[in-house]
């Protein structure tokens, strides 16, 4: 049995269906707007910052080193978003689940952060060399055992 607009094994499309089709992935790639990053402008700046700065740079999580675009406010240095990178070959834009929540590892609220300065940070690390018991020492000795390489 033929069906409408199929001959003897041909397809014909009528200008009906064209029409149809065209406005259909014309209205698809509109959408598709609302997958872009929002530019600089729509963020809601701090009052220290004029601008927002855009840095190239690659996910941390796998080796795939997907690219991402991180915007930062020009004098906070605040991180606004963390988006996939559309130049990028690697991933052209799309970020998996764990690249996609980068921005949270940067923001979340309950993230431990440490400072740029760490001299005369007060706190607590805690060091085990093989299998031997936890031991407590003080942060500034930890980064100094770090920055010599013996930690």
């Amino acid at each position: 049995m033929a069906h409408e607009g199929e001959e003897r094994g041909k397809f014909s499309l009528t200008r009906r269906d064209f029409l149809k089709a065209s406005a259909a992935t014309a209205a698809g790639v509109a959408g598709l707007g609302a997958l872009t990053p929002a530019p600089a402008s729509a963020y809601k700046l701090d009052t220290a910052d004029a601008g927002v700065d855009t840095f190239h740079t690659t996910c941390p999580y796998c080796s795939a080193q997907c690219g991402q675009l991180v915007d930062v406010g020009t004098t906070s240095k605040k991180v606004y978003d963390i988006y996939g990178d559309m130049g990028s070959p690697t991933n052209r834009g799309g970020l998996c689940a764990k690249g996609a929540g980068a921005y949270q590892l940067v923001t979340n609220a309950r993230r431990i952060g440490v400072s740029w300065n760490t001299t005369g940070m007060k706190g607590t690390a805690w060091k085990r060399i093989g299998n031997s018991a936890w031991a407590e020492l003080p942060l500034d000795t930890a980064f100094a055992e770090i920055a010599a390489g013996d930690g």
